[in-house]
């Protein structure tokens, strides 16, 4: 076997059977039964003695947080209703409609405070909600809707919120997460916690432990009432960080048939390119409000049963909540985001079904150069809230500079309150700005900074399993190259060097491989050499050709 061909082994990403023995798988499972157990079997019978206060969950997918709303919490609700001849309620708060979708389905299937005789429409589940008489024990909603309503019937919704005695906020880093696009996250949680002193608040997430660590810190989450189950990732076989697009289209190439993969973009605009290259092979997700409108629908992407439809699912982080991914075939999940809060999200959406049920987690790297433009793009959007907080001749002094408007444009960390005639600073924005910079800096300041920093946060057991991910070096210069003009000669010059062809016998060293030889080490990977722009093209006295697949 040659060098090259043994390179090429090494990336090959053949999963067809289980990476472990059975012995390492049985001792996975083992472990899983004791380190993945429930929120219910933490909380037990304590929230029938809980009064008025915050509760959180901090858990990840799989730990049962909304089936003990469900299945404890609501049975509980209807009996204190029997008992005391008032009606208990629930509501139930989400980030995002697929996920309130999912779980008003869950409600529905498990016929607890509802009855499907009275609905009018079991197609829209929706409508099913609103027409079920029964549904009045618990309700679903999304944080959007309150803050549409506090903008315009803020009493209202006082009024309404205060109907409830419980109030359980799923994915409840929403708040801080969504801040950077979405001004108005603070008036849903400033609702919520006004309810604090006189209602049962539970706050459920994987990954907003910027509110639990502070709320732990100031006293005013109690510890027995604070449930915290740590997140499991022994379906996570393998973790690779990769740098640069083309590796990402490796990974992709390389997939065995039968093997699926979830890719998690940053950019609509990436979904786009995507599309022209697979087509109807692949399927697109992003968000509905985008402003250049959605893609594909959700069940056009995912099965009821939560397997893929196609082989490959590109997404923006508008999947990151609400979607639960069910299937065996998922054996790759590929991540270019750096907020490491965006990737625990992003890997919990693979549910694994079993102790044998793995994949590999690919991790977008950033360089040097990446992360301290990222920092500084945070920092400027971090900057008015460090002026405002100062006050005095400080902010006026910002706020005579001549770009200030700039500075404080639409969804600025500060703004001004026309109702309160003085600027406002946006604690959530605020919060999810320092937390961001802290986290580039980290990545930037040290010598292993991506990979380290982003371990630390998803789990530091998993630095064994890490690598970086080696790809063939013509493929890369394959790709990167696609579309680039260049002459004959550099094209047999670097494929011949990266293919590590030699000169045909009876041919000087120096002159190296034939164009021919060239020509056919291309067939291989598919890729033909054609005129750039498909015509002749002068610059200077050269005319210039580059790659085209076959």
């Amino acid at each position: 076997m040659t060098e090259k061909n043994k390179k090429k082994d090494v990336v090959a990403l053949d999963h067809t059977m289980p990476e472990t023995n059975l012995e390492q798988v049985l001792t996975k499972a083992e472990r899983r039964m004791i380190q993945n157990r429930y929120i219910s079997d933490y909380v037990g019978d304590a929230y029938k003695g809980w009064e008025n206060g915050r509760v959180v969950f901090d858990a990840g997918t799989g730990t049962g947080k909304t089936s003990f709303v469900i299945n404890q919490l609501l049975l509980w609700a209807l009996e204190r209703s029997k008992i005391e001849g008032r009606l208990i309620k629930i509501l139930l708060l989400c980030n995002r409609n697929s996920l309130k979708s999912q779980s008003i389905q869950k409600i529905i299937s498990s016929g607890v405070g509802i009855d499907l005789t009275q609905c009018d429409n079991l197609d829209d589940i929706d409508k099913m909600e609103l027409n079920c008489s029964n549904s009045r024990f618990i309700r679903v909603w999304t944080y959007q809707k309150i803050e549409y309503w506090q903008q315009r019937k803020p009493e209202w919704v006082e009024k309404w919120l205060d109907t409830y005695t419980y109030i359980v906020c799923d994915e409840a880093h929403y708040f801080f997460a969504d801040a950077d696009f979405n001004p108005t996250t603070e008036l849903s949680f400033q609702s919520i916690e006004q309810l604090v002193p006189k209602k049962v608040v539970i706050y459920m997430s994987a990954t907003a432990n910027l509110l639990f660590d502070r709320w732990k810190e100031d006293g005013s989450l109690l510890p027995d009432r604070y449930y915290y189950i740590p997140k499991n990732y022994d379906h996570i076989a393998k973790v690779y960080f990769f740098y640069r697009d083309a590796e990402r289209q490796d990974i992709l190439d390389h997939l065995p048939p039968g093997e699926k993969a979830v890719v998690f973009v940053t950019k609509r605009d990436t979904l786009v390119e995507m599309k022209k290259k697979y087509g109807d092979s692949a399927s697109y997700y992003c968000s509905k409000n985008h402003k250049d409108g959605p893609m594909d629908k959700p069940e056009d992407c995912i099965n009821p049963d939560g397997t893929l439809r196609k082989q490959i699912l590109f997404a923006t982080t508008a999947l990151y909540n609400g979607v639960d991914i069910k299937d065996y075939a998922l054996k790759h999940l590929i991540i270019e985001q750096w907020d490491p809060l965006e990737v625990i999200q992003e890997i919990g959406r693979k549910r694994p079904l079993d102790a044998a049920d793995t994949c590999k987690l690919y991790l977008h790297g950033k360089g040097k150069k990446e992360l301290l433009s990222s920092f500084l793009t945070v920092s400027e959007k971090w900057e008015p809230a460090v002026f405002h907080r100062d006050g005095g001749k400080t902010w006026e002094h910002y706020c005579s500079l001549y770009d200030i408007d700039d500075r404080l444009g639409k969804n600025s960390v500060v703004k001004f309150s026309h109702k309160e005639q003085a600027y406002h600073l946006n604690k959530m924005k605020w919060t999810l700005y320092n937390f961001q910079r802290d986290v580039l800096w980290s990545m930037y300041s040290r010598m292993q900074g991506y990979q380290e920093v982003m371990l630390e946060f998803i789990d530091k057991n998993l630095c064994h399993r890490s690598e970086p991910y080696i790809m063939d070096d013509l493929a890369a210069y394959i790709a990167e190259h696609m579309g680039q003009p260049m002459t004959k000669k550099e094209i047999r010059q670097n494929v011949a060097m990266r293919a590590q062809l030699e000169a045909k016998p009876g041919r000087a060293k120096s002159e190296g491989a034939t164009m021919a030889a060239v020509e056919e080490e291309l067939k291989m990977h598919n890729i033909q050499i054609v005129e750039y722009g498909g015509r002749k093209h002068q610059k200077g006295q050269h005319q210039y050709y580059t790659f085209a697949e076959m």
